[in-house]
């Protein structure tokens, strides 16, 4: 899927793997790196239990990468 399409069908709700999508190409635009995040690795406890706190921090920080990643696109971006 291109960016242009994965921004705008994240523009009103968005699962965490979209998020990271956009977060994952905004890496690979302003760095030059090609990277995969894997926020869900390092939160599970236990057999498919995943720990609510560390989450929370994962999906905040994620949060804010896009919302930087949003406003590179709009600004910068040379589609």
């Amino acid at each position: 899927m291109k960016i242009d399409e994965t921004i705008q069908n994240t523009k009103y709700s968005a699962t965490v793997e979209q998020l990271t999508s956009v977060v994952e190409w905004y890496i690979r635009e302003k760095k030059g790196v090609d990277v995969k995040i894997d926020m869900y690795s390092d939160s599970i406890t236990g057999r498919n239990r995943i720990n609510p706190v560390l989450f929370k921090v994962y999906v905040n920080k994620l949060f804010k990468a896009y919302v930087k990643a949003l406003e590179y696109y709009k600004n910068d971006y040379k589609k």
